[in-house]
């Protein structure tokens, strides 16, 4: 999986299960049916959780397949990166 990972030290302690792991905040991974993009932002943040739902339909004409902080995308033409770029910029680590 593919992300960008923070360190532990802006994060209280009994925050993760293993402090000797960084926590991701975005990632990709490729599934067996499905590309997935993984964003702490949509699942902490309810305004960009509604702004991305929102967003979504004037970039990509399938549904939105959309979970806590998981996005699914069926194939690859359906990734709108414009949009991603969008919401990488919603919100910092330390929000």
């Amino acid at each position: 999986m593919i992300g960008q990972y923070n360190s532990n030290s802006i994060y209280s302690d009994g925050y993760h299960y293993n402090p000797q792991e960084p926590l991701y905040f975005m990632s990709f991974a490729s599934q067996k049916n499905s590309i997935n993009l993984y964003h702490s932002g949509i699942y902490e943040m309810l305004k960009i959780y509604d702004w991305f739902v929102n967003e979504d339909p004037k970039h990509c004409f399938r549904k939105l397949d959309i979970g806590k902080s998981c996005i699914c995308y069926k194939k690859m033409e359906d990734i709108s990166f414009n949009l991603i770029a969008e919401l990488s910029k919603k919100n910092t680590v330390k929000e």
